[in-house]
């Protein structure tokens, strides 16, 4: 038997909150478990499902199952899936579960050695799904029930197991959505959003193309990413139109003004409206009434020009001296070079995550590259984060606007896949910040603030002086 193949999905129970069977959940027209069969099959070539209702699955791809236990909560469906398993390990994930991460579970089957499962860890919480379970816990969970018990956890504790800490965990899901699930209609109608979006609103469109290659044409159906053009009002004055993609425009507009230095916090809008389908924001800012209507040139960096003097928040000693792991770097670009589905499937979007020295914390991306950063800004002052002990993982060119935004934001460290602009790097020495380049595969480049960065030597003195 082969070590890894079957993933199983538990499906059924009547939701009291939803008020009726989650393994019915549609999301537009298709069927949710529809589209959680499509992500399995990205790694796993063999579906299991634990149901009572047999029926919605016929034509399916899929293995039927019921389980032969009841009262026992997810130990009962992890037995049937075990039962039915044609691999050493399953994969177990529920019918409300609307994510997946095929990066997250091949770090988790790379982590596996001989350990009985494999589940993540976020503090004393155990996640029992998104994890595997290898066929040799089938008597135990025998035993354990026939004892008279039926808490996971402590079935769990009586194994070896392997945990993925919640640090490693946030690399692929920096906001912890991989282990959501759908528990009200109003989460359910945010997943159609996102899914089926109006067609003004959607990232991705689909455009004919034809494809040259050694001599030969080919047709084909092109995806490429979507230009949506939002235009921002600040107390009743046209001030800004932002090129941007159609998503996150909330976080888009507070990071923005943030770093434009309209405001000094959330706290400093007594309103924010937007209207999408119409492309259009509108922010109170009461201590702003000189604000003028002069910013209305837009752009793909939403770069607009006639901005405020330079400015500074950054704390110098908020990221403190050899906190920054050279493998953290790499770590941590690795998977962030591989988590925006749109550029994967379009190549048209910038990306930008914010971190701390141990974890990445959020992670945007838009066909502007001011435009991510922004939205990472942005998120980060919605939910009270504070961002003067962060650094910033970006995968555009370190330009001299990007070294003042986030120093306008208290941001001391930038670190990218590509290349610093000499411009970047005199600014980053003006401000005392960290620029680190070309980060790729198992190698970077430090142009300033090698301090921060463990083990690092000082910069030549020929490189400090700009030579």
């Amino acid at each position: 038997m082969k070590r890894f193949g079957t993933a199983v999905l538990l499906a059924g129970g009547q939701s009291s909150r939803m008020g009726f069977d989650k393994q019915t959940l549609c999301v537009g027209d298709t069927r949710l478990t529809d589209l959680i069969f499509r992500q399995l099959t990205e790694v796993f070539d063999d579906i299991v499902v634990v149901t009572g209702r047999p029926e919605l699955y016929a034509g399916r791809p899929v293995r039927i199952v019921s389980d032969s236990m009841s009262g026992v909560g997810p130990l009962a469906g992890i037995h049937a899936g075990l039962l039915a398993s044609r691999s050493d390990y399953i994969y177990l994930m529920a019918c409300d579960m609307p994510s997946f991460s095929p990066a997250f579970t091949r770090h988790m089957m790379s982590s596996l050695k001989d350990e009985k499962a494999c589940v993540t860890r976020f503090g004393d919480w155990i996640e029992p799904f998104h994890g595997f379970y290898h066929v040799s816990l089938l008597s135990g969970i025998e035993a354990f029930v026939a004892s008279g018990q039926r808490n996971i956890f402590k079935f769990l504790e009586r194994h070896e197991v392997c945990y993925i800490d919640e640090s490693k965990t946030r690399e692929y899901t920096p906001d912890w959505s991989l282990f959501d699930n759908l528990n009200t209609p109003e989460q359910l109608e945010k997943l159609s959003e996102q899914y089926f979006p109006k067609e003004r609103l959607k990232l991705k469109k689909t455009t004919p193309m034809l494809r040259f290659e050694e001599g030969h044409w080919e047709a084909y159906q092109d995806e490429v990413v979507s230009e949506y053009t939002l235009h921002l009002h600040v107390n009743g004055v046209s001030w800004a139109k932002l090129l941007c993609s159609p998503a996150s425009l909330k976080e888009l507009v507070v990071g923005f003004l943030y770093s434009e230095r309209l405001i000094d916090s959330p706290e400093d809008l007594s309103e924010l409206i937007l209207d999408p389908e119409n492309a259009e924001a509108f922010v109170v800012i009461p201590d702003r009434d000189s604000v003028k209507g002069t910013r209305t040139i837009a752009t793909s960096g939403a770069r607009l020009f006639q901005g405020q003097p330079p400015v500074s928040r950054i704390d110098p000693d908020a990221l403190g001296s050899e906190v920054i792991d050279p493998e953290f770097i790499l770590s941590t670009m690795r998977a962030f070079t591989t988590s925006s589905e749109v550029f994967m499937s379009t190549g048209g979007v910038h990306a930008c995550s914010l971190a701390s020295a141990s974890a990445r914390l959020s992670f945007f991306d838009d066909i502007g590259r001011h435009n991510a950063l922004d939205k990472v800004v942005g998120k980060a002052l919605l939910e009270g984060v504070s961002l003067k002990d962060k650094m910033i993982f970006f995968s555009g060119r370190i330009s001299s606007e990007i070294i003042g935004k986030c120093a306008n934001a208290g941001i001391s460290a930038v670190i990218s896949r590509s290349a610093p602009t000499y411009g970047a790097i005199q600014a980053a020495k003006e401000r005392g910040m960290t620029v680190v380049g070309f980060t790729r595969g198992n190698r970077f480049n430090v142009y300033n603030g090698a301090h921060r960065i463990k083990s690092a030597p000082a910069l030549p003195k020929e490189t400090l002086e700009g030579r």
